[in-house]
């Protein structure tokens, strides 16, 4: 686990720099670093599918939910997705962006919420009840009335936020069968994944 946690931030890493640096329609993402940013961190959360559909990149995706711890950081945005902007879609609306911090509240399997660093795992999906995943990258979320629990005591704001099921973080459709990486917990349904080497 230790040694896939690696090359996983690793590839991490690289696919950044290679982004930031390099043609960025190879890739589908446009990136941009903010510091210092309010967004939800849904690396870890479960997703709930509804029977809405969303279309990106002209694919049909369905549409999944997340709840999302909010963090204040430094975080990535894919701009190709948050229209060139990350300006509110209202009130009491916030993004969904790619963190660095080193610990953030998870949700488990059993409902509890624990505050550690993320534990990277392969995941593969499947087209069992809870084998699918989604992405929840740059995309837009409501802030949460009802703040959570963590297991330390502490309480955290979270949002709720809507993405596309089977979708990579490049806008590009996951196959069911298909071996990606998640920080989600295991057992958690429909984790928020990344398909990785980028294609």
């Amino acid at each position: 686990m230790k040694k896939i946690a690696i090359s996983f931030a690793l590839i991490i890493g690289v696919v950044l720099l290679s982004v930031a640096t390099g043609p960025q329609a190879d890739v589908g993402i446009k990136l941009k670093k903010y510091n210092n940013i309010p967004y939800a961190l849904c690396a870890a959360s479960a997703t709930m599918p509804t029977s809405k559909h969303m279309v990106i990149n002209e694919v049909r995706y369905r549409v999944g939910l997340s709840v999302c711890p909010i963090e204040v950081g430094a975080a990535f945005a894919n701009l190709s997705l948050t229209e060139g902007t990350l300006a509110p879609q209202g009130n009491g609306t916030i993004w969904s962006l790619f963190g660095t911090v080193a610990t953030f509240p998870q949700q488990q399997p059993d409902g509890t919420w624990i505050v550690q660093p993320a534990k990277v795992r392969a995941f593969k999906t499947s087209e069992t009840l809870g084998g699918a995943s989604s992405n929840m990258w740059s995309m837009p979320c409501k802030i949460l009335r009802q703040k959570i629990s963590a297991t330390n005591g502490q309480q955290y704001k979270v949002a709720l936020c809507r993405g596309p099921m089977m979708e990579n973080v490049n806008n590009k459709p996951i196959a069911f069968g298909t071996t990606v990486f998640t920080q989600a917990a295991v057992g958690l349904k429909n984790p928020i994944v990344a398909q990785l080497p980028l294609r």
